[in-house]
C-alpha cells in the first residue's frame, strides 16, 4: 500500500504514486508537483473564492471526472494568466473554453490531486459559496494581501472613487472578516458591511458589502498586489 503524502501535516490523498518530488493519482498519466504555501497558491485561493468553485460530482451522476476546479471570468487573457499560474506551481493546468450563450470564459481543472491540495491542504470548501471564512492559512500579515488581491481581481469592483466588494447576505460574516483582518494587517478602514438589495433580471437579492474610504485607496494600490488594475465598473 502507498503511505499518504503529508503536507504541512495535513493528508491529501493515500492512492497515489510517488516519483521524485511528483506524485499521481493511480490510473492517471498526469505527474502533480506539490507546492510550499507562497504568494501564488494564497493569489489562486482568493480568485477560486471570487470566480471559482471546486465541485464533487456524485459517483451515479459522473465516474469521471469527479472532482473538478473551475474559474469564470469575462477575460480569456486573464484566465490563461491563472493557467499559468497553476502551471508553474503544480506542473500541470486546465483547459479554458467559452460559457455556453455567455461572454464568459471557464478554466477548468479535472487533477483531483490540485483539487485536493486546496480542500484538504488550504482548507476551503467543496460547496455552494456560502458562509464563506478566509482559511486559516492565509490569516497572515504575509499571505493576506495575495488572497485579497485574487479576491478583488476576480469578485471586487471600483466605484466612485473607491474600491468595493459585494456578495450574498450569507457571507456578511466573510466581509467582516476581511475588514477586521485588513485593518489589523495594513490598516485599511472598509466601511461596513452593509446589508442591501438589488434586483437582477427581475429578481431582489439579498447583499451584503464593504466599501473601502477613499483615504486608503493610495494604500490598498501599494500594498495589495492587483493584477486588474482598470476596468468597467471592476478593478
Amino acid at each position: 500500500m502507498t503511505p499518504p503524502i503529508f503536507i504541512d501535516k495535513k493528508i491529501i490523498g493515500s492512492k497515489v504514486y510517488i516519483k521524485s518530488n511528483l506524485i499521481k493519482m493511480k490510473r492517471s498519466p498526469f505527474q502533480i508537483k506539490i507546492p510550499k504555501l507562497n504568494s501564488d497558491i494564497a493569489y489562486l485561493g482568493g480568485a477560486i473564492f471570487g470566480d471559482g468553485n471546486l465541485t464533487l460530482i456524485k459517483r451515479k451522476v459522473s465516474k469521471y471526472p469527479r472532482t473538478k476546479l473551475r474559474i469564470i471570468n469575462s477575460s480569456k487573457n486573464f484566465l490563461k494568466y491563472l493557467n499559468k499560474i497553476f502551471l508553474d506551481n503544480f506542473n500541470a493546468n486546465g483547459k479554458i473554453y467559452k460559457k455556453k450563450n455567455s461572454n464568459c470564459y471557464i478554466l477548468e481543472i479535472n487533477s483531483k490531486i490540485i483539487w485536493l491540495y486546496f480542500t484538504k491542504v488550504i482548507g476551503m470548501k467543496a460547496k455552494k459559496k456560502i458562509n464563506l471564512h478566509i482559511p486559516s492559512i492565509f490569516r497572515t500579515k504575509t499571505m493576506l494581501k495575495y488572497f485579497i488581491a485574487g479576491l478583488f481581481d476576480t469578485d471586487g469592483y471600483y466605484s466612485n472613487g473607491r474600491f468595493g466588494i459585494m456578495m450574498t447576505r450569507k457571507n456578511y460574516n466573510f466581509l467582516k472578516e476581511i475588514k477586521l483582518l485588513t485593518k489589523k494587517f495594513y490598516k485599511f478602514n472598509f466601511l461596513g458591511p452593509y446589508k442591501d438589495k438589488i434586483n437582477l433580471n427581475g429578481k431582489i437579492h439579498e447583499r451584503a458589502r464593504i466599501n473601502l474610504s477613499t483615504f486608503c485607496n493610495s494604500e490598498f494600490r501599494k500594498i495589495i498586489p492587483l493584477k486588474i488594475k482598470n476596468g468597467s465598473g471592476r478593478i
